[in-house]
């Protein structure tokens, strides 16, 4: 009952008469992000094997770092602030486009830096490709030497638009409403199995009663039934007082 009040009040003071978009398998889609930073680490490994001192265990290690970043705030994205901007309230509207605005741009920065870093490692290796990397990306941000730089850049983009749609879809569009909706479903079922096992109960009492009576109307002196000696009895105080 409180988690029905609770939905209501949320509802009216929100003005939402729908009812919330409860995506089925959400916790099978909170995995997406993991097969996200695998594929990403696979592919992005081969692209800084090249000038990486291991080769392609170096390469993979360096593309794991930057594929967990890039997918896990991908997802924080679409999960948090990107719905913030659906609240009717216009200050958590104009935070929530503020931050992510600020944070994709935060991504596209990133992969700029991996870009460039693939560009740096191939040229002077490890040793000396971070400090290079962030040089070229301050003086010269498309300047990339390497044509499968421009395809790294690209992937993590696309990869990182996945994963903020993936964190949008996870939960009901609008903020906190898609929690509220399921406290009260989950209240309203565990109600009906209670009110479904007491009226199993109920039936189980039933039918031990209805078959106690059975058995009661069975017994007696030569299969008389209670009612019918009582009957006999009084026919027999009739008869004696005649």
């Amino acid at each position: 009952m409180a988690y029905r009040e609770e939905l209501k009040d949320f509802q009216a003071r929100h003005l939402l008469k729908r009812a919330a978009r409860n995506p089925a398998g959400r916790w099978t889609t909170a995995g997406l992000p993991v097969l996200l930073v695998a594929f990403e680490s696979l592919l992005n490994g081969f692209f800084f094997a090249k000038g990486a001192d291991l080769g392609l265990i170096g390469g993979i290690g360096t593309a794991m770092g930057i594929s967990l970043v890039n997918v896990v705030l991908s997802f924080a994205i679409g999960l948090f602030p990107m719905r913030w901007i659906n609240h009717r309230n216009y200050v958590i509207k104009v935070v929530g486009l503020i931050v992510s605005v600020s944070a994709i741009m935060a991504l596209v920065a990133l992969h700029g830096f991996a870009a460039h870093y693939r560009d740096a490692t191939a040229v002077v290796g490890d040793d000396h490709a971070f400090q290079r990397a962030l040089e070229t990306l301050r003086s010269s941000p498309l300047g990339l030497i390497d044509l499968n730089s421009f395809y790294l850049f690209g992937l993590g983009l696309v990869l990182a638009g996945t994963a903020i749609w993936k964190g949008y879809a996870f939960n009901d569009p609008y903020p906190r409403y898609g929690a509220s909706y399921r406290r009260a479903a989950d209240a309203r079922e565990i109600y009906s199995d209670e009110h479904a096992s007491l009226f199993d109960d109920l039936e189980e009492i039933k039918e031990k009663t209805i078959s106690e009576l059975d058995d009661g109307m069975r017994g007696g002196d030569q299969g008389e039934t209670p009612a019918i000696r009582m009957r006999l009895r009084r026919w027999g105080r009739t008869e004696g007082r005649a």
